[in-house]
């Protein structure tokens, strides 16, 4: 098939919630989408990469793809979809056990006999979509405490500007910012929370509650409301620990510290674990992706100043390990 026209068609199969697999044989693949005991499959034998493909082992492949679910007592619905630009070598070659349509692999027309369903659940659509390529954009909606967690960010943000300037030390530690040694000294628990809300400045604010909005909402659908709070704030309290352990290790006790980045970090943390769980995917952020996003952010911070590498460290390995103990089934 032409590349275009492949990938075109996977996005579209992936939009609408199937799973490719992909088998020893490269000319041969299949979607699957199960709903609670039903299983859709759709098959696809393409002779554009391999023209030695006879049309029949469609069928074998399908066979052998459908009879894997039958011990699991699925209600299995298939489809085979034959791809080539020789309509004639596949035309009389037919199996009454199995459905099947031909996709002409230079138009991209789909072509259906009068003996084959001319409908098959929402597939046509998905096909058509895939070969135009005007694949809807999955849209991700706002979660309950994501959103409250950036607005109280943004609040307290608003907050400090209306008491002094959130750029202004002085302002920013009567406020709750942790500061090193005066922490160690006066065991202030309470700036431990209260720091992981505040921002010096707009740009500190916008970077972090952008990475908090694209991302958050992953992890807070995958584990719910009040398990997301649990990895949240467990994760920017635990990276302030570090944080104070690290600076006190380094007898840097001057550092005034302040930020959600952190929690943040925790939730990166707690998404790539997410992301390897699933093998490689959630909606539509890879573990590739968030690893670089990750390595890019620790660089970014090693190499400038004022840059509290040890929370973002921190946070993100609490994070990975609280949410494989969050997302346990038999957690709370």
């Amino acid at each position: 098939m032409i590349d275009f026209l492949e990938q075109g068609i996977k996005k579209a199969f992936h939009f609408y919630g199937y799973q490719l697999v992909q088998t020893n044989v490269p000319s041969f693949y299949y979607f699957q989408k199960k709903e609670n005991n039903n299983v859709y499959i759709i098959c696809m034998l393409d002779d554009t990469v391999d023209s030695n493909i006879h049309p029949s082992f469609l069928y074998h492949g399908m066979e052998q793809v459908v009879s894997q679910f039958f011990p699991e007592q699925y209600n299995v619905y298939s489809l085979g979809i034959y791809v080539t630009n020789h309509i004639d070598r596949v035309r009389n070659i037919t199996d009454n056990r199995w459905n099947r349509w031909i996709l002409e692999a230079s138009t991209g027309k789909i072509i259906i006999y009068e003996n084959e369903p001319s409908q098959f659940l929402n597939v046509r659509t998905i096909l058509e979509q895939g070969i135009s390529g005007k694949i809807p954009r999955k849209k991700i909606p706002l979660t309950i405490v994501n959103t409250i967690l950036v607005v109280l960010n943004i609040l307290y943000f608003i907050v400090s500007e209306l008491c002094g300037g959130s750029q202004n030390s002085i302002v920013m530690y009567k406020l709750g910012a942790l500061q090193i040694g005066s922490f160690l000294e006066n065991k202030e628990w309470w700036r431990l929370v209260a720091s992981g809300f505040l921002h010096f400045g707009f740009s500190h604010l916008f970077n972090n509650m952008l990475v908090l909005l694209g991302l958050g909402i992953y992890v807070e659908k995958a584990l719910g409301k009040v398990k997301y709070a649990v990895l949240y704030m467990v994760s920017l309290i635990g990276a302030n620990i570090i944080s104070v352990l690290w600076y006190q290790y380094n007898s840097n006790f001057n550092v005034l510290s302040a930020g959600a980045s952190g929690a943040i970090f925790g939730v990166v943390g707690g998404l790539l674990y997410l992301v390897i769980k699933n093998k490689g995917r959630l909606e539509l952020v890879t573990s590739k992706q968030l690893i670089i996003m990750m390595l890019f952010t620790i660089f970014h911070g090693i190499t400038s100043a004022g840059v509290n590498n040890a929370a973002h460290i921190g946070g993100a390995i609490i994070g990975f390990f609280l949410c494989m103990i969050l997302n346990n089934k038999h957690s709370f």
